[in-house]
């Protein structure tokens, strides 16, 4: 809805879907929805901001809604300065991944920021080959994207380039993560992160209690039921009593009498 009601130059290499909407709703309707969009996804963040207090949570927001407007709101104009790209991939990688973790985790990590770097430039590279059949039409309409300024090789090298970091960013944010947990487990410390063994914080370790048969301790289940026993090993699982059958007096444990009561004689 976003690039449709903002770019009026029409190419052959237009969709029928975006002619469809140009054409039977209108450019100024497109521009109400984009309107009422920018407003609800900023009522949604303002809410988030609020109820987690968080300034750092608002700034952020605050930065997703200026490059929305500014993407070909004059002054700046992004789009036109052949910023676009960058804004997009800005908008859709750090400010939106960081704000979904701090959402979630409350704080910020270099973790989720490198995390967001991939999403930033494939995102870009989606709008940046959608500009590529637009050339003509976005210089004729002063629009200077980065494929109006460079040349067709410069932009097949930049986008062969861009392909290439954004995978290895990928691969070296997994590999990096083997090496560390691999790191933590010689180490002796938690796969958690924290380190030093101190295991995982009070509040999340699991209640220990000694086996009353076999004089072991082991972690005491939380989950009741089937379950639950499944989860402990063979030897610590209760057996449940055998009843003697009917009629058979019941046999002492060794090392313990077993008192009768005094029969009677008849006769």
């Amino acid at each position: 809805m976003l690039h449709a009601s903002v770019n009026h130059s029409g190419t052959e290499f237009w969709s029928p879907t975006r002619l469809a909407l140009l054409t039977l709703l209108g450019a100024s309707f497109l521009h109400l929805g984009l309107n009422v969009a920018n407003l609800a996804g900023a009522g949604i963040g303002l809410f988030l901001a609020l109820y987690l207090h968080s300034w750092a949570l608002l700034w952020l927001g605050l930065a997703g809604v200026l490059v929305s407007v500014f993407y070909t709101a004059p002054p700046l104009r992004l789009v036109h300065r052949g910023l676009g790209e960058m804004a997009v991939g800005v908008g859709f990688g750090p400010i939106m991944v960081l704000g979904a973790y701090y959402v979630q985790a409350h704080r910020f990590t270099w973790e989720a920021f490198y995390v967001s770097l991939p999403v930033a430039i494939l995102i870009s590279l989606v709008l940046y080959l959608n500009e590529i059949p637009d050339r003509a039409g976005d210089a004729a309409a002063g629009k200077r994207k980065l494929p109006v300024r460079w040349s067709k090789d410069r932009v097949i090298a930049v986008y062969a380039a861009a392909v290439v970091v954004a995978y290895a960013l990928i691969a070296g944010g997994a590999s990096l993560r083997s090496a560390r947990r691999a790191h933590d487990d010689r180490a002796g410390h938690d796969p958690g992160g924290r380190e030093g063994g101190q295991g995982p914080p009070a509040e999340l370790r699991k209640p220990v209690r000694a086996d009353a048969h076999h004089g072991r301790q082991h972690q005491a289940p939380r989950v009741h039921g089937t379950a639950a026993v499944r989860r402990l090993p063979h030897r610590h699982r209760r057996r449940p009593p055998v009843e003697p059958p009917t009629g058979v007096p019941p046999v002492a444990a060794p090392g313990v009498r077993h008192h009768r009561p005094p029969t009677t004689s008849r006769g």
